[in-house]
């Protein structure tokens, strides 16, 4: 069974979140990618460094090194999305899914984003709060045998590729 989790966390700052102006969430996943660094190298009781390395690309830019495909970069094990949850900016829902065994090591990706709150967000590194609001399994359906297979995307689609063309709406089958 193929598991999803979903952590939200509301970030909020007296002064105003200053996050990307067009893809906010993006501003997020800079400051998790430092984060992740730091408590690796703090907290997750690895000696050495090259499995430091190791553990920080599994999570954060996985490759698929073996396969002769020009698609080298594999799946992540999480997705950000988020929001504004104020009209003056001074606060933001991050949800965090969690895909996977990923989803196991919930305590782990708190102190991820607790460290993230520490080390200021945006282009202003403002003083920043955060507050875990929410830790879910996200249900997902059993799939009955049909001729027909709908698939729902849990975060938004942009564009796919294969074959050297993009799809952006409508994505045949072969192409997932």
């Amino acid at each position: 069974m193929f598991g999803v989790r979903k952590i939200s966390y509301e970030f909020s700052s007296p002064n105003g979140l200053s996050l990307h102006a067009r893809i906010p969430t993006i501003t997020f996943r800079g400051a998790f990618g430092y984060a992740l660094a730091q408590v690796i190298a703090r907290y997750a009781n690895i000696s050495s460094m090259e499995d430091q390395v190791a553990l920080y690309r599994r999570i954060f830019m996985p490759s698929n090194e073996g396969d002769e495909s020009r698609n080298q970069d594999l799946a992540r094990p999480f997705v950000m999305r988020g929001y504004y949850s104020r009209p003056d900016k001074r606060s933001f829902i991050l949800e965090l899914l969690l895909f996977g065994l990923a989803g196991q090591y919930e305590s782990f990706f708190d102190t991820v984003v607790e460290v993230m709150a520490r080390m200021r967000i945006g282009k202003l590194q403002s003083k920043c709060y955060f507050l875990k609001v929410g830790s879910e399994e996200v249900s997902m359906p059993d799939l009955e045998p049909g001729p027909d297979l709908v698939v729902e995307f849990l975060t938004p689609c942009v564009r796919m590729k294969h074959q050297g063309r993009v799809y952006r709406d409508e994505i045949p089958f072969l192409v997932l």
